[in-house]
């Protein structure tokens, strides 16, 4: 509408003054543009609003909250193990089948036991890979998959560290407070009740835990220069060093010494 009043009033064949009718035309692009723009935006919220039915139990709630975030992790794990093959093949042209070249082989091995559990849906304790492989393993799924699933704080920690689109950790954290029992199931019958869940200290749930079997440091190699020293779980020095195009942290760093300026103008004197 707004294109055809402008279009007639540069023709002529609108009455009055130009300037009216490019004013006329104007306004009606601007509504009809404020009208879709309100509508796009309530679907777009609409999308993102997810409340738990409160007739759902414990058992239903674990089974939607893995059909929600398994796909994310099996499209994760999918493009770690190409990541991995990829590194394999520039690797191999740039240095031949040398030193760490069987080390992809493992990485990409151990990454597809991941990828083929996550698939299969039957979860279990798994700690496979070095420590470069678990670091690169979604967060929420190695934390289900080695704690304890009758834990409530479990899932709390899974949904907090679920890297997926927001709207889908949304719903995993609305399915929460019926997986920790302070949502009584209610027949569909039965008059509905509304149970506010206490609010929670902190926006999301810091890591207190190591990942299982982990010796290395907890925090990320990749997230450190290259020379960094720190204690690890094992209580030994550790040292961030490269491996190929990644980095790792790599044991034996006690050996390391430190001389200060004090130290060398001694020796200077003597």
């Amino acid at each position: 509408m707004g294109y055809q009043v402008i279009d007639s009033t540069y023709k002529g064949e609108m009455p009055g003054p130009k300037y009216f009718g490019y004013f006329i035309g104007a306004m009606t692009l601007l509504s009809a543009g404020t009208i879709y723009a309100l509508g796009r935006t309530d679907k777009v919220f609409n999308s993102e609003t997810f409340e738990a039915p409160k007739t759902m139990t414990k058992s239903q709630a674990k089974k939607k909250f893995l059909s929600l975030a398994l796909p994310y992790w099996i499209k994760e794990l999918t493009e770690l193990k190409k990541g991995f093959m990829d590194e394999k093949k520039d690797y191999e042209k740039e240095n031949g089948k040398s030193e760490y070249y069987e080390q992809y082989d493992y990485d990409i091995e151990d990454v597809d036991t991941y990828l083929k559990m996550a698939k299969s849906g039957r979860l279990r304790a798994c700690t496979d890979g070095d420590t470069v492989v678990r670091e690169m393993i979604p967060d929420g799924f190695y934390y289900l998959i080695n704690y304890e699933r009758n834990d409530y704080d479990t899932w709390e920690s899974t949904a907090y560290e679920f890297q997926g689109p927001k709207s889908i950790q949304k719903q995993l954290k609305a399915l929460l407070p019926i997986i920790e029992g302070k949502v009584t199931p209610k027949p569909k019958t039965a008059k509905k009740t509304t149970t506010k869940p206490k609010a929670k200290t902190s926006a999301k749930k810091s890591k207190a835990k190591a990942k299982t079997g982990r010796k290395a440091p907890t925090l990320s190699a990749t997230k450190r220069k290259v020379g960094t020293r720190m204690r690890g779980n094992d209580g030994k020095m550790w040292q961030v060093k490269k491996s190929g195009k990644s980095q790792r942290w790599m044991a034996g760093a006690e050996t390391q010494t430190f001389r200060s300026s004090i130290d060398s103008k001694f020796d200077e004197l003597l």
